[in-house]
């Protein structure tokens, strides 16, 4: 009697799979991914209003930031959060193309991380946040194992994506993201991520979402300012073959630690400016 072929294995650097697609399951996936790379491309310039909460469940904390983000295709960003108690900076990085730029408040430094010429023009969507920058459909499937969820209670309306990393490099960021996506654009509406270390979740809601003129708002991906009493240190990439180079995070993600994915488990979501507590 004739064996089913054994699957082919798996490259070292993949992770299995930590759930399987129907037929049904995987063609309406790849159905979303292509409605979705579309309608990104569609946006030159995108803006929006988040907040951000960070859940410490060692020690119990919980730390809210309010924060802006700022996109100009293909590889323009501006992350930036702030307490929202205190107004002092959380985090604060520019992508001008052809450097990551990060503004440590804390130690009063800027840190200019050179990008080598093999990520430039793709550094965002190479990044630990590629579901907010617009990664391509092929991307997306060739880094994370993903399908769709029932959305949580409270948000019915909306898509409701859930992915793992395939790749250690996109472990070392998070071992679990959750995506809300608005139905009508597919803009993102909240994004959970559950961090290396398995104990610590970040949270982020998104709202006043604007796209407009690609021509406005340049001055915010120009390389910062460096403030008065403040350090400017600059570091050059290393020099890997462009056919050795494995695509790196460009923009610092919240969590850096390396950890095997997690089953899946159902995620709280924002509402009514406060997220249900995470399980």
């Amino acid at each position: 009697m004739a064996t089913a072929p054994r699957p082919a294995p798996l490259p070292a650097n993949v992770t299995p799979a930590p759930f399987e697609l129907s037929p049904q399951e995987q063609a309406d996936l790849d159905r979303l991914l292509a409605d979705w790379e579309r309608k990104s491309e569609a946006i030159k310039l995108f803006k929006c209003d988040f907040k951000r909460w960070e859940y410490d469940n060692v020690f119990n904390k919980r730390t809210v930031g309010l924060g802006e983000l700022k996109y100009k295709s293909p590889d323009r960003g501006n992350y930036r959060v702030t307490d929202e108690k205190t107004g002092e900076s959380i985090e604060h990085w520019i992508c001008d193309g052809n450097a990551i730029f990060e503004l440590n408040a804390e130690k009063k430094q800027v840190i200019e991380r050179v990008l080598p010429e093999h990520m430039r023009g793709k550094a965002i969507a190479d990044g630990p946040l590629p579901f907010i920058f617009g990664a391509k459909a092929v991307t997306l499937k060739q880094r994370y194992w993903m399908r769709l969820k029932r959305p949580p209670a409270g948000q019915e309306s909306k898509i409701c994506l859930e992915a793992f990393p395939k790749l250690q490099q996109d472990a070392a960021n998070f071992q679990r993201a959750e995506l809300l996506l608005d139905p009508q654009g597919l803009t993102p509406f909240a994004l959970q991520l559950d961090l290396p270390n398995g104990k610590n979740i970040t949270v982020h809601q998104f709202y006043n979402v604007r796209t407009s003129d690609p021509l406005d708002g340049l001055k915010d991906f120009l390389m910062p300012r460096v403030p008065a009493g403040w350090t400017h240190l600059v570091e050059q990439p290393e020099t890997v073959p462009v056919e050795q180079a494995t695509p790196r995070g460009a923009a610092p993600g919240p969590g850096t630690a390396t950890r095997p994915a997690t089953p899946p488990r159902q995620a709280g979501v924002p509402s009514a400016g406060e997220p249900a507590r995470q399980r």
